[in-house]
Parts: C-alpha cells; sequence; structure tokens
C-alpha cells in the first residue's frame, strides 16, 4: 500500500487497511498537500479508533499543517470531544511538565446575580454605574465573569472591571451559586 493510501484510509475508515499499510512500514507522519497527517484527518471525522490506532504507531500529536493546527485543534474545532480528550491525554504524555494552554474564556451574568454575593462591591466609578434606560425604567445590565474570576464590563479581560476581589469565597460562590465552570473543550 502507498503512502497517500493510509490517508485515504483514514477518510474512509477502512481500518484494515490502515493497519495493513501500519504493519508494511507506512509513516503514520505523512503529510498531504495540505501538510495534514493521517491523525489530523482522524481528528476532524472524530474517528476515535482510528486515532488510537495511530498514536500507538507513533503519530506525532505536534504536526501541523499549512493551517498551523495540531490535531487537538483541528478535533476541538469539529467538536469531537471523546478524540478532543484523547488527543489532550496523548500530548500531556508527551509534555508532562507544560500547562495546557486553554483560550481565554468569559460568561455573561446579570449583575444582579453577582450582587447576591455579600461581599460584592462594584470598583467603577459611580457614574459608570448607571443603569436606567432612556424611559427612566431600571435595566438588567449584563457584565463578565472571566477565567481568572474577575468580572468586567466588557468581554475584553481587564477592560472596565468591575469586581476583581478574588478570594476563596468569591470562587467558590461562582461555583456553586453561578455554576461557572470552563466548558471541557476549551481546556
Amino acid at each position: 500500500m502507498l503512502e497517500p493510501d493510509l490517508i485515504t484510509a483514514v477518510k474512509e475508515h477502512d481500518i484494515e487497511g490502515l493497519t495493513a499499510a501500519l504493519a508494511d512500514g507506512a509513516n503514520p507522519n505523512q503529510q498531504d498537500e495540505r501538510g495534514w497527517t493521517p491523525l489530523s484527518w482522524a481528528a476532524g471525522k472524530g474517528s476515535l479508533d482510528t486515532v488510537q490506532i495511530l498514536l500507538e504507531r507513533g503519530a506525532d500529536v505536534t504536526c501541523v499543517g499549512m493551517d498551523n493546527r495540531t490535531p487537538l485543534m483541528i478535533a476541538k474545532a469539529a467538536g469531537n470531544r471523546s478524540v478532543a480528550a484523547a488527543l489532550a491525554a496523548a500530548e500531556k504524555a508527551r509534555f508532562p511538565s507544560q500547562e495546557s494552554e486553554t483560550r481565554p474564556y468569559c460568561k455573561a451574568y446579570f449583575l444582579d446575580a453577582l450582587q447576591r454575593y455579600p461581599k460584592f462591591v462594584d470598583a467603577r466609578a459611580e457614574g459608570d454605574r448607571t443603569a436606567v434606560r432612556a424611559d427612566g425604567e431600571s435595566r438588567q445590565e449584563i457584565v463578565y465573569l472571566h477565567q481568572d474570576m474577575r468580572v468586567t464590563q466588557s468581554v475584553w479581560h481587564n477592560e472596565n472591571v468591575v469586581f476583581d476581589d478574588v478570594t476563596p469565597e468569591w470562587v467558590d460562590f461562582c461555583r456553586t451559586e453561578l455554576n461557572f465552570a470552563i466548558p471541557e473543550d476549551l481546556c
């Protein structure tokens, strides 16, 4: 079986062809015209069994194509959670001392939900706290809780800070009362 057939076997989910090609010495890290490896294709297709076979046969989890994405990035972008978890574990095993890179994350909340925390003090100047519509009625203000547990008026971290007194009690409040957690597919 020629090496290009290894990628074809992955694309077609031909496990028998894949294992035969690998047994015949096919390079599990070969790249196609886009620079994608068989592992990249398996990650994009969400084929966990194919990913596991390739990893067992020495596929490199760090290979990137012309798009500069690792197989883990491809699996996450395609929403293939089980494959992403397997690839994240393989990356962690290869680089145990490195922390995994997470994308910045924040979640929108109505300000009153956060103000249920007994020690919540709005850090903005009094004029920045207005929550009144043009017709004089009060409105629900939306603020953003970030992964470091700081609250801002904007989705941009550290911009227009509303609350930054991050204590263990605040973290506990956010996790238990607000159910705040970074989604697994972002970790």
